[in-house]
């Protein structure tokens, strides 16, 4: 399952959560801070983010993740469920 967990693409603060599956998030692990991705909204716009930074968090740690600080914030848990990755993006200009 992949959901809109905070914010909203238009305002620049979207977080997005998957499950830690191959075919969710599961290679979220793989980003680097300079990699581009692409996200599509409703409406057909194209919206392209560079990587600022990937890390491990907390599990509890919500606020790491909803503060409003990032274009972008895609999050998953790690194996075994102990901790959260986050990836946190750059929209390009």
């Amino acid at each position: 399952m992949t959901v809109r967990y905070y914010g909203d693409i238009s305002t620049s603060d979207l977080v997005i959560c998957a499950n830690n599956y191959e075919a969710h998030f599961g290679r979220l692990k793989e980003l680097e801070p300079g990699d581009t991705l692409s996200l599509m909204d409703m409406n057909g716009a194209a919206y392209d983010y560079e990587v600022k930074l990937r890390e491990v968090i907390e599990p509890t740690a919500i606020e790491a993740v909803t503060s409003g600080e990032d274009d972008l914030v895609l999050l998953t848990c790690t194996v075994g469920g102990s901790a959260r990755v986050v990836v946190r993006c750059s929209l390009k200009e």
